[in-house]
């Protein structure tokens, strides 16, 4: 009778060892949730850095003028009334 109690006993302690690092809340589900929760958290630093790089844009853009228009003729392509515009196909 005793050994039937060992078995059982056994049983339960190897179930619950196995269901505590397999299970839905087990140890390498944890590991796994963690380890996503410092990647996005890596991908929301990046985007942070690059906000602030644009809000400094942003502010650079509003307070010189050549640069506005530069960026008005480089990326806009536009021009000033009197001015003409000659393109070159590339080869």
């Amino acid at each position: 009778m005793r050994r039937f109690y060992y078995i059982i006993l056994s049983i339960f302690i190897g179930s619950s060892l196995i269901y505590s690092f397999f299970g839905k809340n087990g140890a390498l589900q944890i590991k796994r949730l963690r380890s996503q929760v410092e990647q996005i958290e890596n991908e929301v630093r990046e985007i942070d850095a690059k906000n602030q790089a644009m809000r400094e844009l942003v502010t650079f853009l509003k307070s010189d003028r050549k640069t506005v228009e530069r960026v008005a003729r480089e990326e806009l392509g536009m021009i000033k009334k009197d001015e003409i515009v000659i393109q070159f196909k590339k080869r």
